[in-house]
Parts: structure tokens; sequence; C-alpha cells
């Protein structure tokens, strides 16, 4: 009998001794509370921060488009870059130059160009890879203000749905199809769209918003713009 009582003291406190050892102190747990919840936000924070690296660009709307292109606007360079940093659209070029120079004039502007997979070159775009955009436009501007006009955006994609959403928004805002452009004048075929703005303080009597449209299958080529009908 001693001895059975002997032994089941014995199991007893060897049980004790293992529950002690196992079971983590106050502090223990509190340092694991804290590891858990720095790891967790940690995940969270890749998470996020992987998401917003991946984000998808935003392509440039026709409505944007003619927002930017409205006349009377005074814009600043910064806002022209600032618009394309937001749509994730990265600057490839900002190179500043004289707009009549070949007939005498000194008008300052910027060569802008911003986009994905796209090089601007010799006034010529080139994609640089299967899925790009890129976007093209003169900022023309006063050089004692420090403020100026974008009348016309040159876009290249190969996104088929952007080039028919575009097209869609335009119809809907009036822009009719006009003619079939002349290969000889513009190196390329294409189509015209325009809708005839009525004469106002901003415009002389042939002052229009236009589309021309040079896409082939695969390959979207759009230049929209507005003008003013008067030669500066």
């Amino acid at each position: 009998m001693m001895k059975q009582l002997t032994l089941a003291m014995t199991a007893a406190i060897a049980g004790c001794l293992i529950m002690m050892g196992c079971k983590p102190s106050a502090q223990q747990q509190q340092q694991q509370s804290e590891v858990s919840e720095t790891t967790t936000r940690g995940h969270v924070e890749t998470a996020d921060s992987a998401a917003t690296e991946t984000a998808a660009p935003e392509y440039l709307t026709f409505a944007k488009a003619m927002e930017l292109v409205e006349p009377g606007q005074k814009l600043e360079p910064s806002a022209i870059e600032q618009m394309f940093a937001s749509m994730k659209l990265p600057m490839l070029l900002a190179e500043r130059y004289i707009s009549d120079a070949d007939w005498g004039g000194d008008s300052p502007a910027i060569s802008y160009c911003f986009g994905n997979n796209v090089n601007y070159v010799d006034y010529q775009f080139a994609p640089t890879g299967e899925v790009y955009y890129g976007v093209h436009t003169n900022f023309f501007f006063d050089d004692s203000r420090k403020t100026g006009t974008v009348s016309r955006f040159a876009v290249i994609t190969s996104d088929s749905i952007w080039h028919i959403r575009l097209l869609e928004d335009a119809a809907a805002a009036g822009l009719k199809y006009k003619e079939d452009v002349d290969p000889n004048v513009y190196g390329k075929k294409g189509k015209l769209f325009e809708k005839v703005v009525p004469k106002n303080e901003h415009t002389s009597e042939n002052a229009n918003y236009y589309i021309f449209d040079f896409s082939r299958p695969g390959h979207y080529d759009i230049e929209v713009g507005y003008d003013s009908g008067m030669d500066i």
C-alpha cells in the first residue's frame, strides 16, 4: 500500500513539473502576443505595399482630355506632371523647345511624353513591349506667368477596350465622322472626327474639337484635341 501511494505521489509531482515547464509565464505570453501582432501587421503592410506597387495605371479618358484642352485654361507645368503621376504613367520626356523657331518665332514650349513600354524619339512613338500605353503632348506657356495651355494629346496603345470607349465617349459628346485623311499628307491612313464649336471669346469661326484615328488592328493610334482655327 505504501509503495502504491509513493508511486502515485511521484506521478502527480512529475505531472505538475511537466505542466509548469510547458506553461509560459505572463511575460512570455505578452512577448509572444507582441511578436504575433507585429508579424501580422508586417504581413498586412507588405500586402498593402505590393498592391500599391502593382496597381494598374489609369488611362487618359476622353473627358479628361477635353477638360485639359478646353480653351482659356491656364496651367502650370507641374499640373501636367502631377496629373500623369497620379495616373501611374511615368514621365519619359520633358524637353523644352521653341515651338515656331523655324518661322522666326520665340514661343517656349515643353514636349512631354508619359507612359509604359513606349519610347518617343525624333517626334515619333514606338512601343517597346507587347502591352503598352503612351501619351505625348506639347505644353505651350508664357515664361513671365509660368502658366500655359495644352491643345492636343497623341496616344498609342495596345488596349482595344480603351480605343472603343474613347470613340464611344467622343460620339456621345457630339464628335462625328467627317472624312478619311489623306495618307500623302499625314503619312498614314486614318479617319477624322470633329465637332464644330460656335464662335465665342475663345474661338474663331473654324474652331473645333477633333480626333484623328490612325489605328489598325492590334495597334491604336489616336490624336485628340482642340483647334482654335487661328494661326498664332
